[in-house]
């Protein structure tokens, strides 16, 4: 499944672009920097939740993500897809419409941050579930 990942990031790269680019960053690039950034921490609390919070009803919201929450690392590769799709067109539109290419990086930063903050609390409430369970059952023996 890796090199699948691979070979489609390596596919969709645009190597005389990242050529001819500036040696500055737009704010273009930095708000998908913020984007991976997010990303990234979405996914590990996603995956957290998932994994730690089955019994407690933790689901995936997402309807284009629900299909692979069976399998969370399956789920962070479609996830992560998409991500890179996503910001090879943005890339691609910034150099026509730079003000659309801004305006949709910034709204997957704020995307990625509600979901961030809300995998945060979900993982909360999965501790404290979880530790209420552990002090109501004795311990096996």
């Amino acid at each position: 499944m890796r090199w699948l990942a691979l070979v489609v990031a390596i596919a969709s790269s645009n190597a005389p672009i990242a050529r001819a680019q500036s040696p500055t960053l737009s704010n273009v690039d930095v708000m998908l920097g913020a984007h991976d950034v997010l990303h990234a921490a979405d996914m590990i609390t996603t995956a957290y939740d998932l994994t730690r919070g089955r019994a407690f009803g933790a689901t995936e919201r997402n309807p284009f993500l629900k299909p692979f929450a069976e399998r969370p690392s399956l789920l962070i590769g479609v996830s992560s897809a998409i991500d890179v799709f996503q910001v090879g067109v943005i890339k691609r539109i910034e150099r026509t419409h730079p003000r659309w290419a801004l305006a949709w990086s910034a709204a997957l930063v704020g995307l990625e941050v509600w979901a961030t903050t809300n995998n945060i609390a979900a993982a909360g409430r999965i501790q404290r579930r979880r530790l209420a369970r552990s002090l109501v059952l004795p311990p096996a023996r």
